[in-house]
């Protein structure tokens, strides 16, 4: 039960997809979390009721765009899941903790998040190998972190580039290209 319903959830998140989300919610649902304080000021945390947790995740997605979720692990209890994600939009770790009835529809949500940390992707300390130009190195270093951290839609970019240097970002090697 348990590693279905969590990858479902994050897979919902991560579309932006509330109907997908929801789905897995009782009508009467009760939602907790410190987000709810701080974003709409109700100090108590708690809203009740699908419409009114679909309204303030709705104005939730509208406002971060580029929300992402990363499953790291599913605890199941007796009629409960806790599923913890880093959220890599706040740079956090979030325990969701959910209580299901005996129609397997949840009927009581926590939010539980982690302290604020670093982003996972900060911009990189440049360190040119032996014999080749700082100062080259940090003008064509955006174009390299885009590549790195970009992935395949940067590929087609890096087409007519040849490689140029060579730099260390901490202990990996990488290569720097230029036209």
């Amino acid at each position: 039960m348990g590693g279905s319903i969590a990858r479902d959830w994050i897979a919902g998140w991560n579309a932006h997809d509330l109907d997908r989300i929801l789905v897995h919610y009782a009508d009467d649902f009760e939602m907790t979390s410190p987000l709810i304080v701080q974003r709409i000021g109700i100090e108590s945390g708690k809203l009740k009721g699908k419409e009114a947790v679909r309204r303030y995740w709705a104005k939730g997605l509208a406002s971060t765009p580029q929300l992402h979720f990363e499953l790291r692990e599913v605890m199941v209890g007796v009629n409960a899941v806790a599923i913890v994600y880093d959220s890599v939009t706040l740079a956090r770790t979030v325990i969701e903790r959910i209580e299901f009835d005996d129609q397997r529809y949840a009927v009581r949500a926590e939010a539980l998040h982690g302290t604020a940390r670093r982003a996972r992707h900060p911009k990189p300390r440049v360190h040119p190998l032996p014999g080749h130009g700082h100062a080259a190195a940090c003008q064509r270093i955006t174009l390299a972190c885009e590549f790195l951290l970009g992935g395949e839609q940067f590929k087609t970019r890096l087409q007519p580039f040849l490689v140029r240097d060579r730099f260390v970002v901490g202990h990996e090697r990488f290569l720097l290209f230029s036209t």
